[in-house]
């Protein structure tokens, strides 16, 4: 289920050029200058994906936080039927969609304004990709459901096949919640997600079957919103996912 919602609150999270000396050549000075850069290099080449990344968990993202939906009235609350709250819209129906075998090869740009995904096909949403053709599903216990790709190394996942979904969809926010805080919300994604809204990558997830929530409202426009997600099939986060995943 993945759907916007609309509040009116605040929340707020606690988130010397002229040395007379003469010079001398030290070999102890240029030993140790040698070896700071010598060590200290590969520590600027070795940045991880963020999918192999397990200190990076989201960025962006709501804290976790009680299930609600605002209400226009009490009455409303407690008839506890979401459709019927003015604040609430469902983004869930028919989405453009592109699958890459890898990370790679997936299109970087198609968040950018302009893109054009005419020859991208259609998909429902929600869904679960495998069952709908594209890579292959895969229901283990144990052991990893990659093991035929490569040997379980943590935080490591397959590179040269880690399918990735692009999806593009367009709504528009109603009149009546201008002045209002709005958020994103998926109710779940496995395992890995970049979220992009009008041109603009606004953060991430990781986490398989845990809602996201994202505040959007300084992203919005008038009129039609360009939103984009890129979900990645294994991450570190895999290696927490071994069960009924």
């Amino acid at each position: 289920m993945l759907l916007i919602c609309d509040c009116l609150g605040k929340f707020v999270f606690n988130r010397g050029k002229n040395n007379p000396m003469k010079k001398r050549f030290s070999p102890f000075h240029h030993f140790t200058v040698s070896l700071f850069f010598l060590f200290a290099v590969p520590s600027f080449s070795q940045i991880p994906n963020d999918w192999e990344n397990p200190k990076l968990t989201g960025i962006g993202n709501e804290p976790p936080h009680a299930t609600f939906l605002p209400y226009s009235t009490e009455q409303e609350a407690l008839t506890n039927d979401w459709t019927a709250s003015p604040w609430w819209q469902l983004l869930n129906g028919t989405w453009k969609f592109h699958w890459s075998p890898d990370p790679a090869s997936r299109p970087m740009e198609f968040y950018r304004d302009g893109f054009d995904a005419g020859s991208w096909l259609d998909i429902q949403i929600p869904s679960t990709i495998e069952v709908q053709g594209f890579g292959y599903p895969v229901y283990v216990n144990q052991p990893y459901e990659f093991i035929h790709l490569m040997k379980p190394d943590p935080p490591h996942v397959p590179h040269d096949y880690n399918p990735v979904g692009s999806y593009l969809t367009q709504f528009t926010v109603p009149g009546s919640w201008k002045g209002r805080q709005v958020f994103l919300c998926f109710g779940a994604v496995k395992s890995f997600m970049y979220v992009y809204l009008n041109g603009q990558r606004i953060g991430m997830g990781k986490d398989g079957k845990t809602p996201v929530e994202f505040n959007i409202t300084r992203y919005l426009r008038q009129g039609k919103n360009t939103l984009g997600v890129e979900v990645f099939r294994w991450s570190d986060g895999t290696y927490l996912e071994c069960q009924d995943m």
